[in-house]
């Protein structure tokens, strides 16, 4: 679990402070213990911060470090900060919230498609105006020296050749060729896809379709698929080698037609359904990190 330290931090001339067992914050700010902290401060000092390394002696502020104990809405009678926050993340936990990332689109654009000012006229709550979602971080991705690449937006770890598989197949040869991966095989078209992950024949897995579109940066074309910081275009090597501008299957099929699946469009990020016996697309598969 990632824990988080908080720290009072002050510059305070002398003096020391004296916290006994047993005490705990309330609420409503106030501390409880057999005696109240009084202090010596002068009125009109405080806010005041304190840091654990400070001595003040009879500190009796109405403030820390700016805040008021009515500022901190704890749920309940909590003897640590480190209780409060295991709560917490349990509640986060609990609400299996995904959310939602950009798109990539920092562009406005009007009704025939010619570039526009964003926060006016036609180009007010468009995509590229509003800019809403999760930032993606930077860099975006982290190339392993694996074989793999690491989408540090979605926490997967994609294949780094986007082209293993050397040409397009049906679906079902789609889902073999992932589900077989792993470190070391040499039953992929004569390679092993240059894995040296340590990965273990059912690691792998062909996308979902939600899962390869994170991969689209809409703001590109030809393929839409970012750069290693984000910010930029893909180019051979940086981060994923061989990305084709064509479809790429998803593990997803179509609730309407059945025996269609999901694909997309890596050079634009259009999605559409196909048949699964009778086209032909690429393969990029992808796994869980470790």
């Amino acid at each position: 679990m990632r824990r988080t330290t908080f720290v009072w931090m002050a510059v305070v001339a002398t003096g020391w402070i004296g916290v006994a067992a047993a005490q705990s914050i309330k609420t409503d700010g106030d501390v409880e213990s057999d005696g109240q902290l009084v202090s010596n401060v002068a009125t009109g000092t405080a806010p005041l911060a304190v840091a654990s390394t400070t001595m003040v002696p009879s500190l009796n502020a109405d403030q820390v470090d700016g805040m008021e104990g009515s500022d901190f809405a704890l749920d309940g009678d909590l003897t640590t900060v480190e209780t409060m926050l295991v709560a917490l993340q349990a509640q986060v936990d609990a609400l299996g919230l995904a959310l939602v990332p950009r798109t990539g689109q920092a562009t406005c654009y009007d009704v025939a498609g010619a570039v526009t000012t964003c926060g006016t006229g036609i180009g007010l709550g468009q995509d590229g105006d509003l800019q809403l979602g999760v930032t993606w971080p930077n860099p975006r991705f982290t190339k392993n020296g694996d074989g793999t690449v690491t989408d540090n937006l979605t926490a997967l770890v994609w294949l780094e050749d986007a082209n293993c598989a050397n040409g397009a197949t049906n679906w079902a040869g789609a889902l073999d060729f992932a589900n077989t991966l792993f470190d070391g095989s040499t039953d992929h078209n004569g390679g092993d896809c240059g894995l040296s992950d340590g990965s273990v024949a059912g690691q792998w897995r062909l996308p979902h379709l939600h899962e390869l579109h994170t991969l689209v940066h809409y703001e590109l074309v030809f393929p839409a698929v970012p750069d290693t910081a984000g910010t930029g275009q893909w180019s051979e090597g940086d981060p994923f080698s061989d990305v084709v501008s064509g479809y790429y299957w998803t593990s997803t099929s179509v609730a309407a037609s059945n025996d269609t699946a999901w694909e997309v469009l890596i050079s634009s990020g259009n999605i559409s359904g196909s048949i699964k016996t009778d086209v032909t697309n690429y393969v990029w598969p992808v796994r869980d990190a470790p």
